[in-house]
């Protein structure tokens, strides 16, 4: 059986939870290039993907970024039906 790509974990993590961080990507699946990811899914499978950029504070006070990409509800129905007939 053909390993999953990086573009395929991704895709079926955001289809199932809806959402992905850089951290979640790196610790669950080993991707450290979570945005060359999301780009390919983007304009080569032509998801449609939200960014939005969120905030945190570091344990020294400062504050750090970081994004969190989201899959809307219709595209997720429109991509678990599409991804049913693989295994």
């Amino acid at each position: 059986m053909k390993q999953p790509t990086q573009n395929d974990l991704v895709l079926r993590h955001l289809v199932r939870y809806g959402s992905i961080t850089d951290a979640v990507a790196r610790d669950k699946y080993g991707i450290t290039r979570l945005a060359a990811r999301i780009h390919d899914l983007r304009y080569t499978y032509g998801a449609h993907i939200g960014g939005q950029s969120k905030q945190f504070k570091t344990r020294l006070g400062r504050i750090g970024r970081y994004e969190e990409y989201r899959m809307p509800g219709g595209s997720r129905i429109f991509w678990r039906n599409s991804l049913k007939g693989e295994k």
